[in-house]
């Protein structure tokens, strides 16, 4: 996939957080074990607001930034294609540990990408802050799947 601005990369970020809310939602209802239908609603929940800030990030960020060209930087989607339909079976606490930790990786792994190919110094900027706050998501996530696994 191609992001000729960084406008399209945060489109497409928060397009990817709001479709993982709606399966998290949807594996919810299916879920049967009451920890795992806490974590997944937690997720829905947690994509949702990850999705509302990057909206206003992008509402905030100079147009000189927003509108960045990226012309070299080819990337693979940002995440695999999930459905709930996928899992059949009832889905396990580690199932949703290894989606939702996958999909952190990858937009860790988009940042860091594309931060070091910012043209300026505010796009660098405002691309390694969202770096560190992916990060410190991936570590509230994962204190919190933990706390459910040990409980």
């Amino acid at each position: 996939m191609q992001f000729p601005k960084l406008h399209d990369v945060l489109d497409y970020v928060v397009k990817t957080h709001w479709q993982m809310s709606q399966l998290y939602q949807k594996l919810s209802h299916k879920a049967e074990q009451e920890k795992v239908k806490l974590l997944l609603d937690y997720l829905v929940e947690h994509e949702k607001a990850i999705s509302d800030y990057l909206i206003k990030i992008e509402e905030h960020t100079p147009s000189q930034v927003i509108n960045l060209w990226y012309q070299e930087l080819t990337n693979d989607p940002l995440f695999r294609q999930y459905h709930a339909k996928d899992f059949d079976k009832d889905i396990s606490l580690n199932d949703v540990m290894q989606i939702a930790l996958e999909l952190d990786d990858r937009l860790i792994d988009l940042y860091q990408l594309l931060a070091s190919h910012a043209k300026s110094h505010q796009a660098k900027e405002t691309l390694n802050n969202l770096l560190y706050l992916e990060k410190q998501r991936k570590k509230q996530f994962l204190l919190n799947a933990l706390q459910l696994n040990i409980d």
